[in-house]
């Protein structure tokens, strides 16, 4: 008498294609992080403009300017000639900048940080034209304005807010 072969498949989990799905996971989620674009700073009203753009790099540093002038680096209140040390100090510690006495080596690395300025749409502009005096003066010549864009007022319209 013959014996019958029972052919019976045995089952494998395959992992490359589970490795390649997670990979892609991965790439989908590092992409994604890469676009959000942080704005540090104090919360403030910020002015509105129908041009604002989203920038395509990520702010280095950002100065709050207060509805009374006062500026804020760093959760730390500063006038706003104070501004360019206090940046170069916040710069240093966050290893931005190099942690030298060095002024022209301060200066040069300076001019490649992008500063934001997030000003309050109350403020006086005299405030924040003085902190930028002195940023400046410190090297830093990357500055961007901080506002509501156009989404964000087409949102305000919808919820009631002006």
């Amino acid at each position: 008498m013959r014996k019958r072969h029972s052919h019976i498949k045995e089952t494998k989990i395959e992992i490359i294609p589970m490795i390649d799905t997670m990979f892609f996971l991965l790439v989908f989620f590092l992409l994604s992080s890469l676009s959000l674009i942080s704005v540090s700073g104090q919360k403030v009203k910020l002015p509105k403009a129908q041009t604002a753009v989203t920038p395509k790099k990520r702010a280095d540093l950002t100065v709050t300017v207060k509805p009374d002038g006062q500026t804020v680096i760093d959760n730390t209140t500063f006038a706003p000639a104070d501004v360019g040390d206090a940046l170069v100090r916040s710069a240093q510690r966050t290893g931005l900048l190099p942690n030298t006495p060095n002024v022209d080596t301060v200066a040069d690395k300076a001019g490649n940080l992008v500063v934001v300025i997030n000003a309050d749409a109350d403020t006086d502009n005299a405030a924040v034209v003085k902190a930028i005096d002195s940023a400046r003066a410190k090297g830093f010549v990357q500055f961007g304005i901080a506002a509501r864009g156009k989404s964000a007022l087409q949102q305000e319209r919808r919820n009631g807010i002006q």
